[in-house]
């Protein structure tokens, strides 16, 4: 589904803190079916987004366990939030969990709140 959705831009952190820098692709089918004339990010591919870029920094597969908050404060409408930057913070559990908390913003707008617990 986020094939080809995003470029992952810009990395930086360390075991519990993440930033990324990502620029979205406002040609992607997603947005032509999401809403035809209308586009926006679907929430679906943002808590995807999210996903992937801890399962990345966590270097194994990770699904969700439980999510506490997923708010949609402000929708992500391309081209003009081409440019995304999720910030997040990681706890680990005792069982091998990540608790993530984190934003994604576009121009210093917050678009999105997210708390989650990947295994």
């Amino acid at each position: 589904m986020l094939e080809g959705l995003y470029t992952l831009i810009a990395e930086s952190g360390d075991t519990t803190h993440l930033e990324a820098g990502i620029r979205l692709d406002a040609g992607h089918p997603v947005f032509a079916g999401h809403f035809p004339g209308r586009p926006v990010l679907p929430g679906v591919c943002q808590f995807e987004l999210v996903r992937h870029l801890v399962q990345k920094r966590a270097g194994r597969p990770l699904n969700a366990r439980s999510v506490r908050e997923l708010k949609f404060l402000s929708p992500v409408i391309p081209p003009q939030d081409s440019l995304l930057r999720v910030e997040l913070v990681l706890t680990k559990g005792g069982d091998d969990s990540l608790d993530v908390r984190g934003v994604i913003s576009a121009d210093g707008v917050q678009k999105t709140k997210i708390k989650a617990i990947f295994v």
